[in-house]
């Protein structure tokens, strides 16, 4: 019976000992789980659960504002929304993008290119018939350019690029600058503005429209807004004669029209590699005109009364 008692005690001492254990394994992963939703690594979870929301078709963002009415995520229901920057001089060093406590750098505060203040954040939530946001990021330096300029979706946690505008342009130009101007329906419309070799600063749109699960360019044709401030309605001279291409997509060149004949120019291809503007004179045929590859010393536009800036 001695020995019996004695082994019994034995038991009640050892299952003391891993009560002990699990109560500080249970106090450990407390501790754990309280750091994590502190860090925010839980907080996207937390914040899915908002209020269902029904966006407006555009709406701006400023910096360091943090926004709790906008469904950015596509899922129908409020996120917490923040673009942070560092001030400095006036302007803003580094860019970030938070949605639901997850970080995105967009512009490091240090190093590369565009280390330099930029003076303002023109920021869009889009959102097309079918309940999608986009997100429009551009910070803009002076010459209304600057390092990003491009739209954007979130997916899966992802922050996708859908199309960056300051790539878009293609042939000689400096100083792009794009607005989304329009949101209509299932579609959206941007308007690219851009110093090229051809024409000066042009002002072009284009559409885009809901596709296959995104947003995508309805043709790679635009109507043209403006040339250095004109309507393209106004006929101008040509300085030089030039040659055309019958079509957008034309290998060689065909179409030749003299100096000093007046066109409009009304449309504007952007192929893969190369820009084309289409010209038609106040009589005859037109054609299309590739925008040149680069600046040469003593180029100017091809139309009379206008010039490079900037």
């Amino acid at each position: 019976m001695e020995h019996i008692s004695y082994m019994g005690q034995k038991g009640v001492d050892e299952m003391k000992k891993v009560s002990e254990s699990m109560k500080m394994r249970l106090a450990l992963i407390a501790a754990a789980v309280m750091v994590l939703l502190s860090s925010g690594l839980f907080q996207a979870k937390a914040y899915a659960a908002g209020r269902k929301v029904s966006n407006p078709r555009m709406v701006s963002l400023k910096l360091n504002r943090t926004y709790t009415a906008y469904d950015v995520t596509g899922d129908g229901r409020a996120d917490r929304v923040r673009f942070s920057g560092r001030a400095k001089s006036g302007g803003y060093v580094g860019l970030a993008l938070w949605v639901n406590g997850k970080k995105y750098t967009l512009l490091k505060a240090s190093g590369g290119r565009y280390n330099v203040d930029y003076f303002d954040l023109f920021a869009k939530i889009c959102t097309l018939s079918n309940g999608k946001p986009f997100l429009f990021i551009n910070p803009q330096l002076d010459n209304e350019d600057g390092p990003i300029s491009a739209l954007y979706r979130m997916k899966k946690g992802r922050l996708q690029k859908v199309i960056d505008f300051n790539t878009y342009f293609k042939g000689g130009y400096t100083h792009t600058n794009t607005r989304i101007i329009r949101v209509s329906g299932s579609s959206l419309t941007f308007r690219l503005a851009a110093m090229n070799m051809a024409l000066g600063y042009t002002e072009m749109d284009f559409r885009m429209k809901y596709f296959l699960g995104n947003l995508r360019l309805s043709s790679r044709k635009g109507s043209i807004v403006s040339i250095c401030g004109s309507s393209p309605r106004n006929a101008k001279a040509l300085r030089r004669t030039v040659k055309l291409y019958r079509t957008a997509g034309a290998s060689k060149s065909s179409i030749r029209i003299a100096k000093g004949t007046k066109v409009r120019v009304t449309k504007v291809y952007v192929g893969k590699k190369v820009t084309r503007f289409y010209l038609k004179p106040v009589s005859g045929k037109g054609g299309w005109f590739q925008n040149p590859a680069s600046y040469r010393y003593g180029m100017k536009p091809i139309l009379a009364g206008t010039g490079y800036s900037g």
